[in-house]
């Protein structure tokens, strides 16, 4: 997938690929905490990414093939420095073997099975995003209350629904993807950072600032 130059050095896009690494950590530890299980991660992904080629970068992009049944949150972030959007997204089998990783002798009714997942999406989201605030800026960040914006449909249907040209406010966004997997269960999600170009410019000096002067 062809994507626009991001407008940092290399050395930049280096250390904020290893802020986010420890940002997903961080993420990463409280989702294993909460499923008593061990956690993987994938090494960020981080890309420029025109409006126009959001819809194909995200599906070509995803652990999940496009026409496989998903369930997608969405949840707004923002502070004094910085705002951005972020959706996580399990897969269908993720949703209907929660029972079995948390240890349950009966299964949840679909009704808790989505409290839980909104409630997990909300941990890895929080987590995540307020570790890259406190390391960018040294400061937490405030959420909007997660929404559920997918369920009983699948990828592309997402996708091309979400990522609609005419619903999107900006013509780049700054495109960062993780992909998370329990080793021994049928678990895997994606989580995508969403930034505006006009946070472009404050990440960078942000990144520029916390490198050490030749």
């Amino acid at each position: 997938m062809n994507t626009a130059p991001i407008p940092f050095t290399e050395d930049q896009i280096d250390l904020a690929t290893e802020l986010f690494n420890i940002s997903m950590g961080k993420a990463g530890k409280a989702l294993a905490t909460l499923l008593n299980a061990f956690v993987e991660l994938t090494v960020p992904e981080i890309k420029l990414v025109s409006a126009e080629k959001i819809i194909p970068t995200v599906l070509e992009d995803s652990v999940f093939s496009e026409n496989e049944g998903i369930v997608a949150f969405h949840q707004g972030f923002s502070n004094a420095c910085l705002e951005g959007t972020t959706i996580a997204i399990f897969d269908d089998k993720t949703k209907n073997s929660i029972s079995t990783i948390l240890g349950l002798h009966e299964k949840m009714e679909s009704v808790q099975e989505m409290e839980f997942m909104l409630e997990l999406s909300n941990i890895l989201i929080g987590a995540c995003i307020n570790s890259i605030s406190e390391q960018l800026f040294h400061r937490g960040m405030s959420f909007a209350n997660p929404e559920l914006i997918s369920e009983g449909t699948h990828l592309r249907a997402m996708a091309y629904s979400t990522f609609m040209r005419s619903k999107l406010k900006w013509e780049h966004t700054l495109l960062v993807k993780i992909s998370l997997f329990l080793k021994e269960n049928d678990f895997k999600c994606d989580l995508l950072v969403f930034m505006s170009e006009k946070d472009m410019e404050v990440i960078r000096t942000s990144l520029q600032n916390m490198m050490p002067e030749d």
